[in-house]
């Protein structure tokens, strides 16, 4: 395979492939490449040239977003153990209708294997669930941290490893509003370190537009 068309595909549809818990979207690494490389950019322009602003918009958003992600994830993580619960409920009323003779030996079978999984899936994600609170708890917004790292870059030249470990906690790639489709558009969340994702607000001043060969020599 030719560099340009190394890609990421989802990694949901990677381990539940045939069961249509989700679809193989993907998108390539040039082209995930180039929006990195931009937004790093975009975010540095504008907490150098307009730190106040700057400071006071990330500070009022990224504490409301904290927030709905703990809850989001607290939720999903109380949901599960509930469902644990009920599973070990459902297998032990499956064992005594077997016992008694209300279901076949198939039934209850097909329907332990069944519960079985959905019990084993549940558990496996819990620990991942518990990190992710735990680190969403931890990671508390610090503007004046994201500043101090700024301090050291004018602007990002080439996106490397190291530049990527410095700003980047994380990136969310969407399933694209037309699913199967290459061109339809597709969400991309960028998750800066300490400030959570970016987006410029309209009463910042923008930067002049550069071509795509001007910014890589900026």
């Amino acid at each position: 395979m030719k560099r340009e068309n190394y890609n990421f595909i989802c990694g949901n549809y990677r381990k539940h492939v045939g069961e249509e818990k989700c679809t193989p979207h993907s998108i390539r690494e040039v082209a995930l490449d180039e929006i990195v490389f931009e937004e790093i950019n975009k975010a540095l322009y504008y907490a150098r040239n307009n730190t106040k602003e700057f400071t006071d918009y990330i500070s009022k958003k990224t504490s409301s977003q904290y927030r709905r992600e703990l809850n989001a994830r607290t939720a999903e993580l109380s949901k599960a153990e509930k469902r644990i619960v009920e599973l070990k409920s459902l297998f032990k009323r499956l064992y005594e209708d077997n016992v008694l003779g209300r279901i076949s030996d198939e039934q209850y079978r097909m329907l332990s294997v069944d519960y079985n999984d959905e019990q084993k899936e549940l558990e496996a994600s819990i620990p991942e669930l518990q990190k992710e609170i735990d680190t969403l708890k931890n990671e508390c917004t610090n503007v004046q941290k994201f500043l101090d790292v700024v301090k050291k870059y004018v602007c990002v030249q080439e996106l490397t490893p190291e530049v990527l470990r410095t700003f980047i906690s994380k990136i969310v790639v969407h399933e694209r509003e037309k699913k199967h489709s290459q061109t339809s558009p597709q969400q991309i969340d960028i998750y800066f370190r300490y400030i959570g994702t970016f987006a410029l607000p309209s009463e910042i001043n923008q930067p002049e537009e550069k071509t795509h060969d001007e910014r890589r020599t900026a």
